[in-house]
């Protein structure tokens, strides 16, 4: 098979293309394939560090932690989303029934470090939430 492909394509630059085409493909199968074990309402358990998203997502890391705990306190309370963020740098987004608030279950454990439990929603490989049914400092 790899006479065939090397006659396929001339130059060693191309078949380094096609390489990496096909590693491409693959990991993103792999990707996909970890995304299809948890389907939506399905019970997970997350452990992460309660965020001010909008802080999180325009600073970074200067966007966490107990050094911006007041601020994201400040920011929860003006409206903006509080969300889990996970060792792998996923970010869970609370998800309520219409007319509640999502940030009132993580009020009091933001910059703390936690064990959330609840039924997992997802739109894409991207959007990640959490309808909540316990939360836990770790």
């Amino acid at each position: 098979m790899l006479n065939e492909v090397k006659s396929r394509f001339s130059s060693g630059k191309q078949i380094g293309i096609f390489v990496v085409f096909i590693l491409t493909l693959t990991v993103s199968g792999l990707q996909n394939a970890s995304y299809a074990q948890v389907k939506s309402r399905d019970e997970i358990t997350i452990t992460g560090e309660v965020v001010d998203a909008n802080c999180y997502m325009h600073v970074g890391a200067d966007g966490r932690g107990q050094s911006h705990k007041m601020c994201a306190q400040t920011c929860a309370k003006a409206g903006s989303p509080l969300a889990i963020l996970t060792s792998d740098g996923t970010l869970y987004y609370p998800i309520v029934n219409p007319g509640k608030d999502p940030n009132d279950k993580l009020m009091d454990y933001i910059a703390e470090n936690v064990e959330v439990k609840g039924k997992y929603f997802a739109q894409g490989p991207s959007s990640m939430g959490i309808m909540i049914s316990s939360v836990e400092k770790k």
